[in-house]
């Protein structure tokens, strides 16, 4: 792998991991919104339910990693023609 490579993949790994976490914290926030009356009902702990979406995290990616990926091809795609 020549060092240009690796500059490209270390770059494009940064963007993707910064529209990966920008998605799931959208998620996240939407879910907090919806259960939180249920938690404050409950008066459960406030690490308990931090712990809870940590949980939550995993099953979150067959839904994030898809929409990521395709983004992130459409704004490569949009870049290459604009820069053609």
């Amino acid at each position: 792998m020549t060092l240009l490579d690796r500059y490209i993949l270390k770059e494009w790994l940064k963007v993707f991991g910064m529209a990966l976490g920008t998605m799931v914290g959208l998620l996240i926030i939407g879910q907090i919104f919806d259960s939180m009356s249920d938690f404050l009902e409950w008066k459960t702990p406030g690490g308990k339910v931090a712990l809870y979406y940590v949980y939550q995290l995993p099953s979150q990616m067959p839904i994030v990693l898809p929409v990521v990926g395709g983004v992130l091809m459409f704004l490569l795609a949009f870049i290459a023609i604009s820069m053609a």
